[in-house]
């Protein structure tokens, strides 16, 4: 297993996995999404297994911590163990991550909750949405997970999500 960074002409493949994979209010539209690659700290990995791309993950290193903004193994490889080993490598490389998930409102989003969990996630539980992508959308509700502890300063975390990854000053 091994993350590589993804290039510019690799986006509008990546993207199209995104749009697969998440809903319209949780990824940037296209050109936004592939204006960030620009951001200094922000990196978009390819995650490969054996040299097959099995999956990617977007994340930006801020000053106290890494956040993921985006992860995904595709379709065709989930439930193999994937997910935990990347979540693995991102661990080996920072001391801090946090990351957003949906809140456990059905089947499907408990188990991803409980999947961050067994790799050593903690939920926060405080009130949390991400802020709007585009104008004219709303926030979205969601659940921020840190590793390896629960945050000590919860309203920090926040605002320098705010600030750095969604552009909220």
């Amino acid at each position: 297993m091994k993350l590589r960074k993804a290039t510019v002409s690799e986006f509008d493949g990546i993207y199209r996995e995104m749009q697969k994979n998440f809903i319209p209010e949780e990824i940037r539209d296209y050109e936004s999404a592939r204006e960030v690659m620009k951001e200094d700290g922000y990196s978009l990995y390819h995650v490969l297994c054996d040299d097959i791309r099995v999956g990617f993950i977007t994340v930006w290193e801020l000053s106290e911590f890494a956040f993921v903004e985006h992860f995904v193994i595709y379709a065709d490889f989930r439930n193999k163990g994937l997910g935990e080993r990347t979540l693995a490598l991102l661990k080996d490389k920072y001391d801090k991550i946090l990351l957003e998930a949906e809140p456990p409102e059905n089947e499907i989003k408990s188990r991803r909750i409980s999947f961050y969990k067994r790799c050593a996630f903690h939920e926060n539980i405080y009130e949390y949405f991400q802020p709007p992508y585009r104008k004219g959308d709303c926030g979205t509700r969601l659940v921020l997970l840190s590793y390896p502890n629960v945050l000590s300063d919860f309203e920090s975390a926040k605002k320098q999500i705010y600030k750095d990854v969604y552009k909220i000053y």
